[in-house]
């Protein structure tokens, strides 16, 4: 019996930048720090947090 891999290729829809991510992260990264309590570092990463870069729907 012979295995072969097989590449499964998802279509990928992407979405215009949302202004509203910004304020987002800013509520969540304050109830983080409430929740952590110490000094660690919370950082807005991917795509969304690049300003008018768009990025996948979900």
């Amino acid at each position: 019996m012979e295995i072969r891999n097989f590449i499964i290729m998802k279509k990928y829809i992407f979405a215009k930048a949302d202004p509203t991510f910004k304020a987002l992260f800013k509520e969540e990264k304050k109830r983080l720090k409430k929740i952590v309590k110490s000094k660690v570092s919370i950082e807005h990463i991917g795509s969304t947090a690049v300003a008018g870069l768009g990025g996948k729907e979900q």
